[in-house]
């Protein structure tokens, strides 16, 4: 009987991507050692009090690929406050 696999290697489709449209209104800061994006509300708007937080974990690219800057900028848009690790250690 052969052995059964749950997962197989990733396959192409695994890192293929749609660019977004849109500029990142972030900045990148390091805290120790890691790099982390962060997205504050628009300059000029009224102060936002958090309506949830979001834990942001990227895909394959990473936090501080552009597709995933610009969804955790229209997150924060909305009134959320995002905490986002650039890098996953386990």
């Amino acid at each position: 009987m052969p052995d059964k696999i749950l997962a197989q290697a990733p396959g192409d489709d695994c890192y293929r991507t749609v660019q977004h449209s849109g500029e990142p209104k972030g900045r990148v800061e390091k805290i120790g050692d890691i790099d982390i994006y962060i997205a504050t509300p628009p300059t000029g708007t009224a102060s936002i009090s958090a309506k949830g937080i979001i834990l942001f974990y990227a895909n394959v690219y990473g936090s501080l690929y552009i597709n995933n800057k610009v969804l955790q900028d229209y997150f924060t848009e909305r009134g959320t406050l995002k905490l986002i690790k650039a890098v996953n250690t386990y």
